[in-house]
Parts: C-alpha cells; structure tokens; sequence
C-alpha cells in the first residue's frame, strides 16, 4: 500500500514525544470562568504602532527558556512574562509543580496566571528545570521556595476575548508580552516564519504549544504583519518564529496578559442613577459609570472604564458590597458580596450624597 509522505509524516509527529508542548484547554466550570479579567474590560480602544523587522529583532535579549522534556511550556511562557515586565529571573517549575490538574501532562492558562499573581514565583536557582516529565512530578515545593514566591506575585493577568492580530497589537506593541496558545502540524510549526500549511483539527493537532510574543514586535514585511515570538521548546532548534497573522488569527485559540493595577483617578464622586440590575456580559453607559465609581471607592484599579461588566467589575462590585454590609448585604439577608449589581446595590448608590 502506498502512503502519501505528509501523511506519514503527521503520524510520526502524532506519536512522538521528542518535542513536548502542554497548552491544554480550560476545563473551569463556566462560574469560575466568568471571574476572569477580560482585556475588553480595561483596554478601550488602544492606538498602536507596527514596527520593522529590524526593530521587532532587537527584542532578542531576555533569556531563552528550555522546557527540555516536560510539558511545562505555559508555564515557561508566563514566566518569561515575568522577566519581561519586571527583570525577575523565576522557576517555571514552581508554577508548572503547583497546576490544579497534577499530575497530568500541561496546563490551563488560568492556573498559571492564578499561581503567579497570588503566590508569585521563587528564584530559578531554588528550583530547575528537569529533564523529564517524571522528573518534574517529583520535585517539591519547600516552604523556602513558598516564602521566596510571596515577594513577586502580582496584581493581575488579563485574558482576550477576541483574539485577533489587532487586538494582540494592541497590547504587545504597546510594550506589554502576550501569552498565546496555538495547535499546529509540527512542520507548520518546526519553521521560523510560521504559516498555515496543513489543516489539523484542533483537538488532535500534534502540537498545543503556548508561547510568548514579544514586546514591540508587531511589524510588516513584504506586505503581511507577523509576530515575533520566543520558544521554550526549541521546536526544529529554533528558539524565535515570525509568526504570520493569518496563522494567529485561525490557529491562536487563548490569549492573555499580565498588568499593574493603577491608582485612584476620580477626586470627585460621579453620581448617576441606574435603573437595572447588572451582571457579567453587560455593556453600556450605566456600567461605565458603575466602573468610575468603583474607582472612587479603590475597588476598580484600572483608568479606562469601557462600559463592559466583566470578572474585575463583578469583583469589584464584590468589594463594594463587603465594603458597605449593612447598607447593602443584610437587608436583602446576605452576609457576603455576591459581585451582582442588583436592586440592593442599586438603591444603596442611587441614593448617596458625598460632597
């Protein structure tokens, strides 16, 4: 019988283990889901620049990662995060040892942005990367390594809704990385300029890889925008891909980011009067305005209120119903914030007077 090569060659990579990835998809329930930080909620419409490809491979400075032959590449990726935004040299392995679905191979991209924020991440001299997957299960997270992680944790990761070329542009180019999880061929993905050559189905593709796009990459070549990533697996040996935007747009199914909260701008109380309730998915003026006033009460850290209700404004909705329990809980029987903006919230805020 005669085979076609490409098809053999799919096999091959199928079953291979030489080049591992780890970028699985989230399997939260949709309630936790829906506490996620959402770009849309904080970005607004963002201008940015594109850059060259002379510009965008200046970027090739910080440390190449190596995942070696473990599945750990989203926690690589977010690690390399960190040493982009705050010169933190941390052990993927601290986060990689700590996912929820130990001892199963890869991660979801929530737990390391949850691991990361709340416990930070140790020094990568206390803990190095192995050589194996077995290898990596057996290593143990000592109370030194816990004590050493509290110090860099921080204030947040942002997860993208739309995940598009722009909207990453929008983020990256700006000066911020972007964590982003792709399926692919290994042939599509072992080149360095990255483009759609087969069509895998995303649940059996070969490679689930999640990678970092670097800072101010975003740049046009030949009349096509590309991306310029940093990868821990060192697929085909190379350790940076151009990787074109319309590969992003149909193979990039997870993106998400890390940021700084920032301080209180509203000196004065913006009133409204809101005549409905509110949850996660809302979007208008009235949300707008619930945004600003949570700034003024230190329970939204962000600048731009957009108008989209989503996991930081229910969390801050959250904050200002523990915040104010016997105006707000107790009458309607709670005891705790709920982070929906109901009739109880509602009537608490439209009836204040601050000078």
């Amino acid at each position: 019988m005669w085979y076609n090569i490409s098809m053999i060659n799919f096999f091959k990579t199928l079953f291979s283990k030489r080049y591992p990835t780890g970028a699985i998809s989230d399997f939260r329930p949709p309630d936790e889901q829906a506490k996620d930080w959402l770009h849309e909620e904080i970005a607004g419409s963002v201008a940015f620049p594109m850059f060259t490809k002379e510009e965008a491979d200046k970027m090739k400075v910080f440390p190449v990662l190596n995942q070696k032959q473990t599945q750990s590449c989203v926690a690589h990726a977010v690690t390399l995060c960190k040493e982009i935004n705050d010169n933190f040299s941390g052990s993927p392995m601290f986060i990689y040892r700590q996912r929820s679905n130990f001892a199963g191979q890869g991660m979801i991209a929530s737990d390391a942005g949850d691991i990361l924020t709340k416990r930070g991440i140790c020094r990568s001299s206390l803990l190095e990367t192995p050589t194996s997957e077995e290898e990596a299960n057996r290593q143990y997270i000592s109370e030194e390594m816990l004590r050493d992680a509290v110090k860099q944790n921080g204030d947040g990761f942002v997860h993208m809704v739309k995940i598009d070329y722009d909207s990453i542009a929008s983020v990256v180019n700006t000066g911020t990385p972007v964590v982003i999880f792709i399926y692919a061929t290994y042939r599509e993905w072992a080149k360095e300029w990255v483009k759609i050559i087969d069509n895998p189905s995303p649940s059996i593709a070969p490679v689930r890889h999640a990678i970092t796009i670097l800072p101010k990459t975003g740049f046009t070549y030949k009349d096509k925008r590309y991306f310029l990533i940093q990868d821990s697996a060192w697929f085909g040996g190379k350790q940076y891909r151009y990787v074109s935007e319309s590969f992003l747009n149909e193979r990039c199914y997870v993106a998400f980011y890390f940021i700084r909260k920032q301080p209180k701008l509203n000196p004065k109380y913006p009133e409204y009067t809101f005549d409905r309730d509110l949850k996660v998915g809302d979007k208008g003026i009235d949300v707008m305005h619930l945004q600003e006033i949570l700034q003024y009460e230190d329970c939204f850290d962000f600048p731009n209120p957009t108008g989209f209700f989503g996991g930081i404004t229910r969390s801050g909705v959250k904050k200002l119903q523990d915040k104010y329990p016997v105006e707000i809980l107790y009458p309607v029987g709670l005891t705790k914030g709920t982070g929906y903006f109901g009739k109880s919230t509602r009537n608490f805020l439209n009836g204040r007077i601050i000078n």
